[in-house]
This record gives C-alpha cells, structure tokens and sequence, in this order.
C-alpha cells in the first residue's frame, strides 16, 4: 500500500522530526499539536535541521522551501481525515 498523506500527531522533538523524514520522502505530511507555538517550534526545529544539511552541502535552499512547503501545521483532529497513516509522536 503506497501512502499518499501521512498524519503526524505532536510537533515536539520527535514529532517533527519525523515530518521532515516523511516530507523530504516528498509526502505531504499533516503535523498536528494542541498549540500553534508548539507547531511553531516544530517547523522551526525543522529549519534548522535543514540549515545544518545545507551547511554540509546536503539539501540546497531550494531543497529546503520544498520540503517545508509540503507540511501542513494544525491544532484541528478533523485535519488528518484525509490521512492514509496517522503517527501519534
């Protein structure tokens, strides 16, 4: 079974690290958490994991908006309706 949008509940350390895992497999991902600064830490954390690939000449900029782009914040369960797998981190 291909999956074609992956759910991914908690935006902490693992949460998102497991978003940009899924997002740089070029996966839509639905990230999911109780607040919008938690959802803000996550996407940040993700950043700057980016900017150290970038660094290592790993992931271009380029590489890096797209994958972000393909990321989805929300504090609404109703979100992941759409989702062909759900991770709770």
């Amino acid at each position: 079974m291909a999956f074609e949008r992956v759910g991914v509940v908690g935006a902490g350390q693992m949460g998102s690290g497991i978003a940009q895992v899924v997002a740089a497999h070029l996966l839509p991902v639905v990230m999911i958490d109780t607040q919008s600064s938690s959802l803000d830490r996550g996407i940040q954390t993700i950043g700057k994991s980016c900017d150290r690939l970038i660094k290592k000449e790993k992931m271009t900029d380029r590489e890096k908006q797209e994958l972000l782009s393909r990321i989805k914040c929300s504090v609404e369960l109703e979100d992941l309706r759409d989702c062909d797998l759900v991770i709770e981190a």
